[in-house]
């Protein structure tokens, strides 16, 4: 009965480690690197670049960091920002159908070796 027990455990331990791992980053919709991209999936130039600019203006709204550092430790990639300060870097945009583009800055440990 013990070994029925600690089976159980592992499994539902491992199930919830891969739920984690691959969580949906653009839950309804889809994910873009580019307003290309998205373009080139079928949906229109007008709400691919809708998307893309409402994505960068919700970021620009942010509060900048004030180091570099700082914003490392919250985001994988950062940019300088405006008036100061850097801003996380948008990777993604994810486009749901009636919503404006919300931006995906990637997580942390995502890319340690991708070198940029």
């Amino acid at each position: 009965m013990k070994k029925i027990i600690i089976a159980i455990v592992l499994i539902a331990g491992a199930f919830l480690g891969y739920k984690l791992a691959n969580k949906d980053e653009c839950p309804g919709g889809k994910a873009f690197e580019t307003a290309a991209a998205c373009q080139a999936s079928g949906l229109s130039a007008e709400i691919c670049s809708g998307a893309f600019s409402a994505a960068t203006e919700k970021t620009k709204a942010m509060k900048p960091v004030e180091s570099l550092e700082q914003c490392h430790l919250r985001y994988p990639h950062c940019e300088p920002g405006h008036a100061g300060g850097f801003l996380p870097k948008i990777e993604k945009v994810c486009i749901v159908a009636g919503k404006p583009g919300e931006p995906l800055y990637g997580q942390i440990g995502s890319n340690i070796a991708g070198g940029h």
